[in-house]
C-alpha cells in the first residue's frame, strides 16, 4: 500500500509539473505567433506611407505622424478627448483588511472599455485593430464621487510612430495572427523593428522559464513535505502492525 500510494503521489506531481511545461512552451509560441522575423524580413517598407497597387494584402511598415480625423468619445459619460485611442476604468475606494485608516483605489471588474477614433497615416486610413495598440502613457482622472472615479488612459498622437500591418483596401490594419507589437514610438527602419521584436521575444522567454523554474521549486518543495508526512505516518502504522502481530502470536 505504501510503494502504490508513494506512486501515486509521485505520477500526480509529475502530470502537474508536465502541464505547467507543456503551457510555457504552448503559451511562448501563441505569444509571438507566426514567425516574427520572417514576417518582417518579407515585409515591405515605405519611406513615405503612399498607397501602391502591389502591396495589396501584404504586410508594409511605414512611419510618420498622423492625422486625427475623429477624436476618442465616451458617450456613456459624454466625454470627448483630443486622444485618438482611450482606455477607460472605473476604480471605487476600499478598506484594507485588518487596518482602520488605510484604503486603497481599486479596479472594478469588468469595467474596463477601450474608445477609438479615426486618424490617418499618410495615404493609410489607419484600422481601429491598429489604433487600440497604441501606447497609452498619460492619464486623466474623472470624479464620480468621493468613493468612485473614471480613470482614462491615453495614448500619445503627437509623436512620430512606425506602424506594421496589412495594406487591405486603403486601410492598414494590424495581423492579429503574427502578434506582432505593431506600433512602435518613434520614426523605425525595419532592422530596428526587427530588433525591438527580438527584444520582446527575449522577453517572453525570460518570463516563461522563469515560471517554469518558480513551479519546479516549488513542486520539489511540496513533494518532499508530502513524502515526508506519508513515510512518517506508514512507519507508525507499521509499528503499531508488528505490535498487533506479536501480542496475537503470544495468545
Amino acid at each position: 500500500m505504501k510503494k502504490v500510494l508513494v506512486y501515486l503521489v509521485s505520477a500526480v506531481f509529475a502530470v502537474i509539473w508536465l502541464s505547467v511545461a507543456v503551457y510555457c512552451v504552448m503559451g511562448f509560441s501563441k505569444e509571438r505567433g507566426k514567425n516574427y522575423e520572417e514576417i518582417l524580413n518579407e515585409a515591405v517598407y515605405l519611406q513615405t506611407p503612399v498607397l501602391k497597387d502591389e502591396n495589396e494584402g501584404k504586410t508594409v511598415i511605414a512611419g510618420g505622424n498622423i492625422a486625427i480625423t475623429e477624436t476618442a468619445v465616451d458617450k456613456q459619460y459624454n466625454r470627448r478627448f483630443k486622444s485618438i485611442s482611450v482606455e477607460r476604468h472605473l476604480e471605487h475606494l476600499e478598506k484594507l483588511k485588518g487596518r482602520r485608516n488605510t484604503k486603497y483605489w481599486s479596479t472594478v471588474p469588468g469595467s474596463s472599455e477601450l474608445f477609438v477614433g479615426k486618424a490617418n497615416l499618410g495615404e493609410f486610413e489607419l484600422d481601429s485593430s491598429i489604433i487600440a495598440k497604441m501606447p497609452k502613457k498619460s492619464e486623466s482622472v474623472h470624479k464620480l464621487s468621493s468613493k468612485r472615479k473614471l480613470v482614462y488612459k491615453l495614448a500619445d498622437s503627437d509623436r512620430e510612430m512606425t506602424f506594421v500591418g496589412v495594406q487591405s483596401e486603403g486601410q492598414l490594419i494590424a495581423d492579429d495572427d503574427s502578434n506582432l507589437e505593431t506600433v512602435y514610438e518613434g520614426r523605425l527602419t525595419k532592422e530596428q523593428v526587427l530588433e525591438r521584436e527580438r527584444q520582446l521575444s527575449n522577453d517572453d522567454k525570460k518570463v516563461y522559464i522563469m515560471i517554469l523554474i518558480i513551479t519546479t521549486v516549488v513542486e520539489v518543495f511540496l513533494y518532499t513535505m508530502f513524502m515526508c508526512v506519508i513515510l512518517y505516518f506508514f512507519k507508525f502504522d507499521d509499528k503499531e502492525l508488528k505490535i498487533g502481530r506479536a501480542v496475537y502470536k503470544k495468545q
